[in-house]
């Protein structure tokens, strides 16, 4: 399925009434539509066939406007922008690919945000507007705010389905993860809602060296004197890390002990007059007096992070029942060590705590993947075999919090990205959205795919009955044409008890046989597209006509070139022929885009 191509087009009846106001612009071609009936002509007049059933689009306007849904024995041409993405409160933290954080007011088109498999989704599009507003509140205090047709992914567990249904998934696992609008979430009943859960995700980064060891770094930060290289500590296991730091940078370790004679202090000092390279390290960080993680070790390899992790549970982590708690003065450091076990995997709360009259800031770290920590001092080590409470996945509560700006985001790939505070979100598409609808009258549909970006096996997450779908990736437009001209035939033989939905997505990705060829000139590929698709589509809408499918074309708007400034400056892809062979074209705009006479 064209993932980036389709996002602008899949709609609920919220987005065509709500906060994405889209006009539908109906043109019928002179040459071929009679305007009282819609019956196809022939070259002579003759009526070959009327439009007398239609495929619901599943949104009731676009339904209205169309007389009941996508025409069967017709060519359909839907197009706009790119894509359309769905929409997050203007102050949502996103989660950038470098692993930083921004605003979603400050993202960019061409920004890279981080998806959900640790790989980068840029950024094609940015839409701005007003809308009802939704806080989505998770558990630990962690929430975002969206629009009410923004699709939450979810994972949704199967023990009430099993007793229901009498079978588990096929999914795998004790879960299916599950996409849905705010608003059809809502609608649910709350034994559904109650087993959703939104999901975090572990984020893989790639290895940088580091000047400081992440263990002696954790350990400073958790117990450390803020302006040197020593550490307060009463564990074994701890002294003989300091130890082995010591010899690797080739000083000593000195034994310092405080007034009350309580847990001696470590100090790794250098001999006099030399330089203390392992402080000079610190102070390439810029820790020194000012504790924090360096961002160099909050995006590093997994490895360097659990080191760093175990180093601060070892020096200043307690155990807690099935998890560890660290308590700390700074809350900047405290949001830090948080960040890094999120990042990790593992589910972190941040609370205050008052002592005596005194706020600290308390994390609380749990998580199955506990035992992957080299915790060192073994009264603190973590057996979590066998526990069964899952630590990336969270309930939802959902308020409407009245109107507000929205910031919508369109990304490519499978269109998942994380949040700042690592919950994976989405944004949707219409290609989908036409395939569940033929399969909701039951039909089939063939999905041709030139952006080979959606693994099949996903067709199962999407809510899509994979039996129903012929789910094909050509290599180039002629193939694709061959494809369709086979498929016409057969439903021309024996023909279907339901309606048959082909979807070509998208033209504009359509790649020509001759383009693929290396020795080919630049000069020969030009209207190269526009004359391969005039070629299929010259005898593509009588055939459609005899049959009892429907063809439908997503395209995208592109810039024309060479516009000089006079008449239209923009067009879509496949020339003439696709507008002249579609008995229907929708355009689909955002309202902000709209002008005097649409």
């Amino acid at each position: 399925m064209g993932v980036k191509k389709k996002t602008g087009f899949v709609t609920a009846s919220r987005e065509l009434a709500g906060h994405i106001v889209k006009t539908v612009h109906k043109t019928m071609t002179k040459r071929k539509e009679d305007h009282d009936g819609m019956g196809l002509l022939s070259d002579d007049g003759v009526v070959l066939a009327e439009v007398t059933e239609w495929i619901p689009s599943l949104v009731p306007q676009l339904d209205y406007i169309l007389g009941g849904g996508w025409p069967v024995r017709r060519a359909v041409e839907v197009f706009g922008p790119e894509g359309k993405g769905k929409c997050l409160s203007t102050d949502t933290q996103i989660r950038m690919f470098d692993g930083s954080k921004r605003a979603a007011v400050d993202v960019k088109i061409g920004d890279r945000l981080m998806g959900d498999d640790s790989t980068p989704r840029l950024v094609q599009e940015i839409d701005v507007g007003r809308d009802v507003l939704y806080r989505v509140s998770l558990r630990g205090g962690d929430s975002f705010v969206c629009t009410g047709n923004h699709r939450l992914c979810f994972r949704l567990y199967l023990r009430h389905r099993q007793r229901r249904r009498g079978r588990r998934s096929s999914c795998g696992g004790h879960f299916v993860h599950r996409e849905m609008s705010v608003v059809d979430f809502l609608k649910q009943s709350a034994t559904f809602r109650q087993h959703a859960m939104a999901y975090r995700v572990p984020l893989d980064y790639p290895a940088e060296a580091v000047p400081v060891p992440p263990h002696f770094l954790g350990l400073w930060l958790g117990d450390g004197l803020s302006s040197s290289p020593r550490v307060c500590t009463a564990d074994t296991e701890v002294v003989e890390e300091l130890v082995d730091t010591a010899c690797r940078f080739g000083l000593t370790v000195k034994i310092h002990y405080g007034h009350d004679r309580a847990a001696p202090v470590y100090a790794l000092t250098a001999g006099k007059g030399e330089g203390n390279p392992l402080l000079m390290a610190m102070q390439s960080l810029g820790v020194m007096r000012n504790k924090h993680i360096p961002r160099s070790y909050l995006v590093n390899a997994r490895q360097v992070r659990l080191e760093l992790l175990a180093g601060l549970i070892d020096s200043d982590g307690s155990c807690n029942g099935n998890g560890y708690e660290i308590t700390q003065k700074r809350k900047g450091l405290s949001e830090d060590i948080q960040e890094l076990a999120r990042s990790l995997g593992l589910y972190a709360s941040l609370t205050q705590k008052d002592v005596e009259g005194t706020m600290y800031w308390r994390v609380c770290i749990h998580g199955r993947t506990l035992g992957d920590l080299p915790v060192l001092v073994r009264r603190k080590q973590l057996n979590t075999v066998g526990q069964r409470v899952d630590s990336l996945h969270s309930a939802m509560e959902i308020e409407n919090i009245g109107c507000g700006g929205y910031i919508g985001l369109t990304v490519d790939g499978n269109q998942r990205f994380v949040l700042g505070n690592f919950v994976v979100t989405h944004n949707s598409a219409l290609t989908h959205m036409a395939i569940k609808g033929v399969q909701a009258i039951g039909g089939t549909a063939m999905l041709l795919d030139f952006e080979a970006a959606l693994d099949p096996d996903k067709m199962v997450q999407m809510h899509i009955d994979p039996k129903r779908l012929i789910y094909i990736q050509p290599d180039y437009i002629e193939q694709a044409w061959d494809i369709v001209w086979a498929t016409l035939d057969r439903l021309e033989v024996e023909p279907p008890e339901a309606p048959f939905l082909i979807v070509w997505d998208s033209v504009a990705a359509s790649v020509p046989k001759a383009e693929l060829d290396e020795k080919s000139s630049d000069k020969a590929h030009i209207g190269l597209i526009a004359r391969s698709m005039s070629k299929g589509c010259r005898k593509m809408y009588k055939r459609v006509a005899k049959v009892r499918a429907c063809m439908m074309w997503v395209n995208q708007i592109r810039e024309k070139i060479g516009g000089f400034g006079f008449g239209p400056q923009t067009t879509t892809p496949g020339g003439r022929a696709v507008k002249f062979a579609s008995s229907v074209r929708l355009a689909l705009k955002y309202a902000k885009n709209l002008k005097v006479g649409d």
